[in-house]
């Protein structure tokens, strides 16, 4: 779960599973690490939750287990210059190779700011 406080600039995250969470601010990509656990049927008590700053520059990228857990971001600029749909496109592509290819259930959810030019 990701929620985006635009009245605070904030960020909360709460992940259970096979879920992955990249925050990317200004030049610097962090980890939002879910909890293990199967929803619905073995989840915490309490579910750690993640309070972090949302920027202008802030990207939110959320996926699933299909995607390898050690992908790198792109090395192109600015991501968040692009369509969200776009990031998760080129992310998928860039994250398989010959020897691990993408899997039928990788996921990725893209949330960035909205570009000036498209408001």
């Amino acid at each position: 779960m990701a929620r985006l406080d635009l009245v605070t600039d904030h960020l909360d995250f709460a992940g259970i599973g096979n879920i992955g969470a990249r925050l990317l601010t200004g030049d610097t990509w962090r980890p939002l690490l879910s909890h293990p656990g199967i929803v619905g049927a073995h989840r915490p008590a309490r579910m750690p939750q993640c309070r972090v700053p949302w920027t202008p520059d802030s990207l939110l990228v959320l996926h699933s287990d299909g995607l390898p857990s050690r992908w790198a971001p792109p090395a192109v600029a600015p991501l968040t210059a692009w369509d969200p749909a776009v990031t998760a496109a080129v992310i998928v592509r860039d994250s398989s190779s010959a020897a691990r290819p993408v899997r039928d259930d990788t996921t990725v959810a893209v949330l960035t700011p909205t570009p000036q030019d498209r408001r």
